[in-house]
C-alpha cells in the first residue's frame, strides 16, 4: 500500500509539472503579442493638411528683425513647407518668403515612425526649463481625432529633440541660410515701411 501512495504522488507531481510548464509555455508564446499590440498606437494622420508642423525661434531681447518664429510643415503627401511665423510687432503677409520642398514617402514615413517611437503623445505639453532668454521650440502633431502641441522655453527633452531635429534637419543648412537672408530682407523691408 505505501509503494502505491508513492507512485500515485509521483504521478500528481508529475501531472502538476506538466500543467505548469504548458501554462508557462502558453505564457511566453502569447506574451509578445501583448506586447506587440499594446504598443502599437494606431496612429491615424490628417490628410490634406500637415500632419506635424516644428516651430521654433529666439526668446528674450533682441531687434525685431530677428525675432520671428521659423514653422517647417509637413503633411502625408510629402510637402515640406519652411516659413515665417509670428514676428515681434510685425505682421507677417502672404509675400513673405517660403521655402516648398517635396519629401520621398520614405521620408515621410520616417518622420512618422520617429514621432511613434518616441512616443509623442506621452509627452508633457509643457517642456519650458526656466530661463528668461533662449529659444522656443514646438511640435504640434495632428490625427484624425486629436492634435498636440509640444514644447516651451529651452526645452531639454531627449525624445521631443530627436523628433524636432529629425523634422528641422530635413532642411539643409543651404537652403536655411537662404531662406533667413530673404526673410531678413523682407522683415527689414517691412520695418523701414512702419
Amino acid at each position: 500500500m505505501i509503494r502505491n501512495e508513492s507512485y500515485l504522488e509521483r504521478v500528481k507531481r508529475h501531472d502538476t509539472m506538466i500543467k505548469k510548464i504548458m501554462i508557462s509555455a502558453i505564457g511566453i508564446a502569447v506574451l509578445p503579442l501583448v506586447t506587440l499590440f499594446t504598443n502599437l498606437t494606431a496612429y491615424e494622420y490628417v490628410e490634406n493638411e500637415p500632419f506635424v508642423i516644428a516651430s521654433w525661434g529666439p526668446a528674450g531681447p533682441d531687434e525685431d528683425i530677428k525675432m520671428y518664429r521659423r514653422n517647417i510643415s509637413i503633411d502625408s503627401e510629402g510637402t515640406l513647407l519652411l516659413y515665417l511665423g509670428k514676428a515681434e510687432q510685425l505682421k507677417v503677409e502672404t509675400e513673405a518668403p517660403v521655402i516648398e520642398k517635396q519629401l520621398s514617402q520614405k521620408q515621410v514615413e520616417r518622420i512618422q515612425h520617429t514621432i511613434e517611437e518616441q512616443k509623442f503623445w506621452s509627452l508633457p505639453k509643457d517642456l519650458s526649463t526656466p530661463s528668461e532668454d533662449g529659444s522656443y521650440q514646438y511640435i504640434t502633431v495632428k490625427q484624425m481625432d486629436q492634435t498636440k502641441k509640444v514644447g516651451g522655453l529651452n526645452t531639454d527633452d531627449r525624445q521631443f529633440q530627436i523628433i524636432h531635429d529629425d523634422i528641422t534637419e530635413l532642411v539643409n543648412d543651404q537652403e536655411m541660410k537662404q531662406w533667413k537672408k530673404e526673410v531678413e530682407a523682407y522683415l527689414t523691408k517691412k520695418l523701414r515701411r512702419s
